[in-house]
């Protein structure tokens, strides 16, 4: 909610037990987080934005995806996954280099 001023806090947390917590407040964040969030946040959103499988995807839908994506980097011939493992995700290449 911090990140996008048009949505609303989506979790809350009752702890069943005692808990330490880390708190950000609004001002460190906007000071040192949001600038880099906001860039990672736009990244994914263009990425459901132009991508021709999400063309027939509402605006609230493409929305919540582009929240829910996370961008990973594998190594040089590091597994995404095996051959014969269960699929859990689905995976979209954005860049590869060649070496």
């Amino acid at each position: 909610a911090l990140i996008n001023k048009n949505t609303v806090r989506n979790a809350s947390i009752i702890a069943d037990e005692s808990t330490d917590l880390l708190v950000v407040n609004k001002e460190l964040y906007d000071r040192s987080l949001k600038a880099a969030q906001e860039a990672e946040f736009n990244d994914r959103n263009n990425f459901v934005k132009y991508h021709p499988f999400f063309s027939e995807w509402s605006p609230k839908h493409k929305k919540q995806l582009a929240m829910s994506l996370e961008k990973s980097k594998y190594p040089f011939e590091g597994h995404i996954c095996r051959q014969g493992e269960p699929a859990m995700r689905l995976y979209f290449m954005l860049r590869w280099v060649l070496r």
